[in-house]
């Protein structure tokens, strides 16, 4: 069992990144292009969203920090200034809810980078983001699937060429699953972390 607990957590194609109940971030796998090596300091986050090969981070004080692959300007063109209060990220696009009724969405659409702002109406956003801007209980990875069920007991379906349904922890007392390309990362009640399926990038043996 971890030593350390936690309150949220997100994969993205190779790697993770998750919140401690104290607000500090930590990120583990593939670093390819600093998204672990550039995981911010210090504490006060409240959520995370990782994307392909980079990750954003919403402060409690309402601004956004993105760390990571810079493709499609996903770094560069990250909202600046206070006031938002929801983030979401799909593998190269991503947006944060403004707590003034819209959002913003930067990333790629049709092979080129692109920011805009919306007007925040009905599920405007999901368009532009698959995953959820709640708790995750459904994620969807590169060729497999999780799923949180009522019972906090886990379901995983699809490819299991590196054990992503095969090794799919068994029992009960989770809170909440995140799929990336080949691996997948639970949060248990007790707030420990436990990841299964491709450890490439050391995804899972480096889970802490």
């Amino acid at each position: 069992m971890s030593a350390v607990s936690f309150k949220q957590v997100d994969a993205g194609d190779d790697h993770s990144i998750a919140i401690t109940e104290d607000g500090t971030l930590v990120s583990w796998g593939d670093d390819e292009n600093g998204q672990v090596s550039n995981t911010p300091t210090g504490s006060g986050f409240i959520q995370v969203s990782a994307g392909s090969d980079y990750s954003v981070a919403l402060r409690k004080d309402g601004t956004l920090v993105s760390w990571g692959d810079n493709r499609y300007s996903l770094i560069s063109n990250t909202p600046t200034g206070s006031g938002f209060k929801k983030i979401s990220s799909l593998r190269y696009r991503s947006a944060a809810v403004h707590e003034n009724g819209y959002f913003v969405f930067w990333g790629e659409v049709t092979g080129i980078a692109y920011l805009a702002t919306y007007e925040m109406i009905s599920n405007q956003i999901s368009p532009y983001i698959h995953k959820d801007i709640k708790p995750v209980r459904n994620s969807k990875g590169g060729s497999h699937d999780v799923s949180l069920e009522e019972d906090g007991t886990i379901k995983s379906s699809g490819d299991d060429s590196k054990g992503q349904v095969s090794d799919t922890p068994v029992g009960s007392g989770f809170k909440q699953v995140s799929a990336g390309d080949n691996h997948s990362v639970a949060i248990r009640e007790d707030g420990s972390l436990v990841s299964w399926g491709s450890d490439r990038y050391n995804q899972i043996s480096n889970t802490p």
